[in-house]
């Protein structure tokens, strides 16, 4: 935990003070009703939890707050448990220090994706050694040959996952990422020299969600379901631009990997 000055008052004291009085506290009264003092304490654990986000807070605890509102505006938990949506510290080099911004976690990334209403279909599964036929690398269409015997099919190797966005006007696109592709991914995000337990248990499902992140984040569509929302809140808009990062986001624990 950080060491404060004697002089200065916590994250908590802080944060109760900015929202005890004024049009904030009006506006998080209307938001929250009786879940604000919940609300605070989580917030208050999520920068405790940071010491990056720590210094962002005591800089303009504004910025955090607000990504906070956001994060409960898009209907969505607040808490990095959760894995839907992740208050960070990012270093922004223009300004020549550390700010606050928002990030959607796989949960959130496909709950978005969802309340769009724009898919038919949003899908992955594991490819085994011999079902791959044909890849068009010029238009990203690949043929299978599925292996129907279903007990010879577990017991072959998997050699990577394909991802499928179908829209609902008709557009549709498909992904392969190999095994080999996705490990390099898992070693260049992970927290120590060994695999995560998540990881180690279930890598199949792990890779599946990594495919669906990169899918979504780079050809999918993600709406927020609510014309009030996009309204009201224009920064929403710029969310997308942070989605290439989430894999620095420990998918386990909920803990942020700077």
């Amino acid at each position: 935990m950080t060491n404060l000055p004697a002089t200065q008052k916590s994250v908590r004291e802080t944060l109760i003070s900015l929202t005890s009085n004024g049009s904030l506290s009006s506006t998080l009264s209307e938001l929250l009703g009786d879940k604000k003092p919940q609300f605070l304490s989580t917030l208050v654990s999520i920068i405790n939890s940071d010491p990056k986000l720590i210094q962002v807070f005591y800089e303009n605890p504004l910025s955090i707050l607000n990504i906070a509102i956001q994060i409960v505006n898009l209907d969505l938990p607040l808490g990095n448990q959760f894995g839907f949506a992740y208050i960070v510290s990012r270093y922004n080099k223009r300004q020549g220090k550390n700010e606050a911004q928002l990030m959607l976690g796989y949960k959130g990334l496909l709950q978005m994706a969802i309340r769009s209403g724009k898919y038919k279909m949003i899908k992955v599964i594991a490819i085994h050694e011999g079902e791959i036929s044909e890849i068009d690398h010029l238009s990203g269409e690949i043929k299978f040959k599925w292996n129907q015997d279903i007990r010879k099919r577990n017991s072959t190797p998997v050699i990577g996952y394909v991802g499928i966005l179908k829209f609902l006007n008709g557009f549709t696109h498909q992904i392969f990422v190999t095994r080999e592709e996705i490990e390099e991914r898992e070693k260049k995000f992970r927290q120590g020299q060994n695999q995560s337990a998540a990881w180690e248990s279930n890598f199949d499902s792990m890779a599946e969600k990594t495919v669906i992140k990169m899918m979504l984040s780079r050809y999918g569509y993600v709406g927020f379901g609510s014309s009030s929302i996009e309204q009201n809140s224009p920064d929403y808009d710029n969310i997308s631009s942070e989605i290439e990062c989430m894999e620095d986001i420990n998918e386990e624990t909920g803990e942020i990997i700077n």
